[in-house]
């Protein structure tokens, strides 16, 4: 039996490929909704809530204050993924992370 499935898998690279993914895919995104926000997200969270509500996506701001401290490219994909789910939470704020994380795999 061993000596079969060994064949398989030997004649089949991409078998192995498949079922890591199949794996990997609803294991990312099964808890992405669930928790709350930690760390920086908040952070993030706000600086893209403000973007959207000033229309300024050039300068992020935070309480009306530049905010420099990170690149604007994240809030922007923040910002694109809010208003493609029509909401922003905690699913949709971290859902660029989980998309890139699979993007670059």
């Amino acid at each position: 039996m061993k000596k079969k499935s060994a064949k398989y898998l030997s004649g089949h690279p991409y078998a192995i490929l498949f079922l890591a993914l199949a794996l990997l895919i609803p294991a990312l995104f099964i808890n992405l909704g669930l928790f709350p926000l930690i760390s920086d997200e908040p952070t993030r969270a706000v600086v893209a809530l403000e973007m959207i509500i000033s229309g300024n996506y050039i300068n992020p701001t935070i309480m009306g204050e530049y905010y420099y401290n990170k690149p604007p490219l994240y809030n922007w994909l923040l910002i694109a993924f809010a208003k493609s789910f029509g909401s922003m939470n905690e699913f949709t704020l971290r859902l660029p992370t989980v998309v890139s994380l699979l993007g670059f795999a």
